[in-house]
Parts: C-alpha cells; structure tokens; sequence
C-alpha cells in the first residue's frame, strides 16, 4: 500500500509539472505571438538585409518624411486610440487607396505602395494598426480586430471626402489577411476592389505552420491552448479568424499575389484563399519572390498588373 501511495504521488506530480509546463509554454507562445511588438522581443526578418534592400528601406523612408501626411487619430470600437495617415492627391479626385501593413510593420513600412498610389493621382490612407507605430493597444489583432478598425477608418474617410469617393484596399501580408478579413464583412459599397499580396488562410494555420518553423516541434497541442487563451483574453480563437472563411462571402473583386518562394506564409495558401473565393478574382504567384518582395523584384510588372485590375472596377 506505501508503494501505491508514494507511486500515485509522484504520478500526480509528473502531472501536475506537465500541466504546469504546458501552461507557462502556452503563455509564452501567446505573448510571443500575440503582444505588441512595441512591449516584446519579437522581430520578423522576412529575408536578407542585402544592400539593395537597405537601400530601398532607406529611400523609403525619406520618401514617407518628405509628405506633407494629415494625422487622423480615432477611437476603436473597444476604445483604442489609433493613429491615422492621409495624403491627398496633387489634383482633385475620388479615388482613394486604403493601405494595410504587415505584423510588427506600420504606415511608414508601406511607403513603396503609398507612393505608387500617390503618384497614380490617388488619395492615399495608411494607418498604424493596433499594438504599432503609434497606434495604442497592448496587443495585435492580426487582421481579425482590426479588420473592424479599418472599416471604421473607411467609413470616417467617406465622410471626409464625400460620398463619392472610390476605394481600392491593398494590404501585405498581416494586411494581405486583413483586407482579406474584411471581405467577408459589410462593406460600403465605395470599396471597389480589393489587392491582397502573401496574406495568410487563418491565424491558426499560419501559427500551425510558424511553431513547427521556428521551433521545429509540433503545433499540437501548443496553439490549440493560445487559441484558447486568446478567446478568453481577446475574444476570438485563431480559427475563428479565417481569411479562407471570409473570402466566400465577398462580393468584392479581388486580385491575390504571392511570391512562389515565399517560406514565412506559405505559398499553398494563396491558392485555398483563390480557389475559396466566390467574387472576380485574379491570382498571380510571383516567380523568386520571397515573403512581401514581390513588390521589390517585380516592380514594373506588379505596377502594371495592379493598375490593369483596379481601373476594371474604378470609373474614369
């Protein structure tokens, strides 16, 4: 009987510090994931810092400071303060491009489209998203919350530049699933068409895929536990935000580009999302591009590919 006893106490505990570990891991993952870059550790490095993209990074960002950008700031459903970009265009008009950033990026990080779009006689809206830039909120909503802010921020720019104004979304990468997010919401009937470039399926499939990247273990039962911390804390799972699941119910014409190299989101994804979608679509995979860089290698013909799409949908 003392046997049994000492045996059912050391089981109880290999359990209860299997338990415990678990829990401590799965907080880990989830700040890891979850958190405000602006309070953690994480960076993504998304390919090599070569001189050519210094370079590039650099000339943005000289770009984004020389305009003269209107700061719009807003409150979230949830009363986040968020931080807002407007460029109007050099000559009148009513088109406007709405553009998303990418995880741990901002507005200034979408410079490149900003100033394509700038360029193209459009006003151009980019905002930091929560948990970035200068944007409050202590942790990231990954395309899913904020989502909700981006039509809010659309809604508030329709009222500011009339009821005419013509809307392309653009997003990349967190934004590419955002815009994507989106689609599947009730949209004002502005937004015309929408460009997503590397956006994921879900928030749970690409977390799937990143743990056994990065860590090289499996994602089971690791994610399935932050999914469900984040529905107890945020309010959501990461299946329940599914950029697959929301583009069946878009209405709204929409053009996906992925770089066939891409090893961060990976390339199968855009085809589920393509293949998902019930709206006109384009889809184009980008030969040698990894992770958003089919803009950067690409430049020319990802210029005329966009324009092409977005004048179908925009009148004159």
């Amino acid at each position: 009987m003392k046997k049994k006893k000492i045996l059912r106490v050391i089981l109880c505990t290999i359990i209860i510090l299997i338990a415990a570990a678990v829990c401590i891991t799965t907080n880990y993952l989830f700040d890891y994931a979850m958190m405000s870059k602006k309070y953690s550790h994480m960076n993504i490095n998304s390919g090599k810092q070569t001189k050519q993209v210094i370079a590039l990074k650099n000339e943005r960002e000289e770009w984004f400071k020389n305009q003269k950008f209107e700061r719009i700031y807003m409150n979230s459903d949830d009363g986040i303060k968020l931080s807002g970009y407007f460029l109007p265009a050099d000559s009148k008009t009513d088109r406007l491009a709405v553009i998303a950033h990418g995880y741990g990026g901002s507005a200034e990080s979408m410079a490149d489209y900003e100033r394509y779009y700038h360029l193209h006689g459009f006003n151009v809206f980019a905002a930091d998203d929560r948990g970035h830039g200068e944007s409050e909120g202590r942790f990231i909503g990954m395309g899913w919350t904020d989502r909700k802010d981006y039509i809010k921020w659309i809604k508030l720019l329709i009222k500011k530049l009339g009821p005419d104004t013509q809307i392309v979304l653009h997003g990349e990468s967190m934004g590419g699933a955002t815009v994507m997010m989106m689609s599947g919401e009730n949209l004002p009937a502005n937004v015309k068409c929408i460009i997503e470039d590397c956006g994921y399926t879900s928030i749970k499939d690409e977390f799937d895929y990143q743990i056994k990247q990065m860590f090289k273990i499996p994602s089971f039962p690791l994610v399935n536990f932050a999914s469900l911390e984040s529905k107890i804390r945020l309010g959501f799972s990461f299946s329940d935000a599914s950029a697959l699941k929301e583009v069946q119910k878009s209405k709204t014409p929409m053009f996906f580009i992925h770089g066939a190299d891409d090893d961060f989101v990976p390339t199968k994804m855009v085809y589920q999302v393509y293949d998902a979608a019930r709206c006109a679509k384009q889809l184009w995979v980008v030969p040698k591009a990894k992770h958003a860089k089919s803009f950067i290698i690409a430049r020319d013909e990802y210029e005329k590919r966009i324009r092409n799409f977005y004048n179908k949908y925009l009148s004159k």
